[in-house]
């Protein structure tokens, strides 16, 4: 598992305060500013594919509108996923979960692979099907556990990782800590727990670390607001060179227990 001292700094959606979120800019912005981890959110296409995009609807970050897994692979190449964020971004493509695996190689980057299912793709056989997709691409990639760590909200999504794959870490993700999420990760022997940072607490995160749980929180833009700073495993943000004083270098965070 990875060991990360004393502040993971992840950028969230690849270096997303300055480039279009979860394109292949953003990725490679984030790793020129140094970073050793980003956050990215994968979901599934028409035909079951893994593209790397946030929201369920393309309307926010492309020229398109519609539902992404209305939309085959080949129909989501056609649109711009840059233009939105800037005239200098136009031309930005979806970035593919392959795609994406060959950036983080390329760069030495760990991962958080979100999981993103709403309400409408919680079925078992979508749910089985994401999740097979997704580790067999981790498997094709020989992506080292060490460099990914798999969250998700849907709860059915994270036990279905587990059940396919013993040693993937695992993060738990909450809105606000509550006894379902501690019993998962009890239940899945998750890696972390990833939380909001406006209500999380010093006695959660406390009792998260007497579980030997991670505990990294989401979004930190403005670190002299966030008072559970130093108390933190990690956190997320959209501007990294906020954290410029206290961000880890890859040599403090690619040791392995």
């Amino acid at each position: 598992m990875p060991i990360h001292s004393p502040l993971l700094v992840v950028g969230h959606r690849g270096l997303s305060g300055h480039y279009p979120e979860n394109t292949a800019s953003s990725i490679k912005a984030a790793a020129e500013e140094g970073l050793a981890w980003v956050e990215v959110d994968v979901q599934p296409t028409k035909e079951g594919a893994l593209v790397v995009t946030h929201d369920h609807t393309l309307e926010r970050c492309s020229n398109g509108t519609g539902r992404v897994d209305e939309h085959t692979l080949l129909d989501l190449y056609e649109l711009d996923f840059g233009l939105w964020k800037g005239p200098q971004f136009e031309g930005e493509s979806i970035l593919t979960l392959e795609a994406l695996l060959h950036l983080a190689q390329q760069y030495d980057l760990g991962i958080n692979l979100e999981i993103k299912l709403d309400r409408t793709q919680q079925s078992d056989d979508t749910i089985n099907s994401v999740v097979d997709n997704l580790l067999s691409t981790l498997e094709h990639f020989e992506f080292s556990s060490d460099k990914v760590v798999i969250s998700s909200f849907c709860q059915a999504a994270l036990r279905e990782v587990r059940r396919q794959s013993s040693s993937v870490c695992i993060g738990v993700l909450a809105d606000r800590l509550g006894k379902d999420h501690l019993q998962l990760i009890e239940e899945l022997g998750a890696y972390s727990c990833h939380l909001n940072h406006f209500w999380v607490t010093e006695t959660q995160i406390s009792k998260l670390k007497k579980l030997g749980v991670k505990v990294w929180c989401y979004t930190v833009n403005k670190p002299h607001k966030f008072k559970h700073l130093d108390q933190v495993d990690g956190i997320f943000t959209d501007y990294p060179e906020r954290f410029a004083g206290i961000k880890p270098t890859k040599a403090m965070t690619n040791s392995t227990t």
